[in-house]
């Protein structure tokens, strides 16, 4: 999706060469093994139409549908975008690379090993004289390019994924935290950009005012850098963090049922696995490809909230045998309630009593307080009802479970369970109405 083509590029064969084997190439320099892995849209998971159907809602001049015949060259630069956003072309593509591939690409040095993942997995080995290919049966198919690297850790130990979507991240740290992985696992990514104190163009400003010039803006170049994670540090510097926070649940006790109160009070501290889980958790609250954000609490406030959010998490979630249980209930009364309490403190209060219609939370009544007070008709219209608060936590619950399978395609039932259902012959999520 981040591939581009150049005007004097007359074949495919000159794009794939630029945009595959030069990279490639490029890590077998360094490394002796190098996967590359596709996105697989036969077995992507049938949730996963929601996100591509937003993608491509506006339309596009671009058509093209199964069984028709690929340009002799790739389009031009102003309709590229727009042909990849057409799974049917997409494949079409990648069916071509992968051909190219496995056919005419030559490693600049033996010895290596090149892994094609697309429908099937295929490994060649460059020997010192000629080379072997063979179909790795082990690996069954699977749809995002995302959750497949997993699955050769054990096959080659230690690795470097190269991905800029952010889920990798997610993904990989489960992996370690799942598997008390002991060896090192990297992501390389775009480089987090933290927020300079004075920006270069206020600095030039500044410098052009004292100087009693009339200052020339001119925007701040970005440069697009990488940076290497290494996921079993970062893992754990979270995961500290994460402890201080679960180590007190006093903000949790000024309000739940006693039964609950009780359970509270007697909650062990999470073990490393469900640790992690309750990250995942955290960070989907911001929303992800199979689930919507939580309305009006962005990133930041999530963070800055994790002295309410990680106690209650502990308490909201489970995690046994590898599956994560989000206790929909508790999440509701606990977390939810409390987090948007805080977050509205001047409209919305735990220990105020409504008449709410149909409470029998307090979430409802919190909800209940914020459609009632001074909030401006526009922060009242993208507040969240316990119907779609419901079906996102049903959506992150599943997220968590199906990043935890690491060979095979994960179970998609559109029955709500996991927030989905099937409306006209189309995947929506479980609140949506008619």
């Amino acid at each position: 999706m981040k591939s581009f083509v150049k005007e004097n590029e007359d074949s495919w064969l000159q794009f794939v060469q630029r945009t595959f084997f030069l990279p490639i190439a490029e890590f077998h320099r360094r490394y002796d093994t190098v996967i590359v892995c596709f996105d697989n849209y036969g077995n992507v998971p049938v949730f996963k139409s929601i996100e591509q159907n937003r993608r491509v809602a506006g339309g596009s001049a671009f058509q093209f549908k199964a069984g028709d015949t690929l340009p002799s060259r790739p389009c031009n630069s102003e309709i590229w975008k727009q042909a990849l956003l057409n799974r049917s072309f997409k494949s079409n593509i990648i069916s071509l690379i992968t051909s190219l591939m496995a056919t005419e690409y030559v490693p600049p040095r033996r010895g290596t090993t090149l892994v094609i993942d697309f429908v099937n997995s295929t490994r060649i080995d460059y020997k010192t004289k000629g080379q072997t290919r063979v179909i790795l049966e082990e690996m069954k198919a699977m749809g995002e390019s995302d959750v497949k690297f997993m699955r050769y850790i054990p096959l080659f130990g230690d690795m470097c994924v190269d991905s800029i979507d952010s889920d990798v991240l997610l993904i990989a740290a489960l992996f370690v935290a799942r598997n008390a992985y002991a060896g090192n696992l990297y992501v390389r990514r775009y480089k987090t950009r933290l927020p300079p104190a004075v920006s270069a163009g206020k600095k030039r400003k500044l410098a052009a005012e004292a100087q009693g010039k009339t200052p020339v803006v001119t925007p701040d170049r970005k440069k697009l850098e990488y940076e290497i994670i290494h996921v079993n540090l970062l893992l754990k510097v979270l995961q500290a963090r994460m402890h201080e926070f679960s180590a007190t649940l006093e903000p949790l006790k000024n309000g739940p049922e006693k039964g609950q109160e009780g359970e509270i009070a007697s909650c062990e501290a999470p073990d490393t696995a469900h640790l992690t889980a309750m990250l995942s958790f955290l960070v989907l609250l911001s929303g992800s490809d199979y689930s919507r954000k939580l309305p009006r609490i962005g990133a930041k406030s999530l963070w800055d909230n994790m002295d309410i959010i990680v106690p209650a998490m502990q308490v909201c979630t489970s995690y046994q045998e590898n599956i994560f249980k989000v206790h929909e209930e508790r999440t509701m009364n606990l977390l939810l309630a409390t987090l948007y309490a805080r977050i509205f403190p001047k409209h919305a209060m735990l220990s105020v009593v409504t008449t709410a219609p149909l409470h029998t939370g307090r979430l409802e009544n919190v909800l209940f307080q914020l459609q009632r007070s001074q909030l401006s008709a526009k922060t009242k219209l993208d507040l969240p009802t316990v119907q779609s608060l419901t079906t996102m936590l049903h959506n992150i619950e599943w997220v968590v479970n199906y990043w935890a399978v690491e060979n095979g395609d994960p179970i998609c039932p559109v029955d709500g369970s996991c927030g989905f259902k099937l409306e006209n012959n189309r995947v929506v999520f479980s609140d949506a109405h008619s």
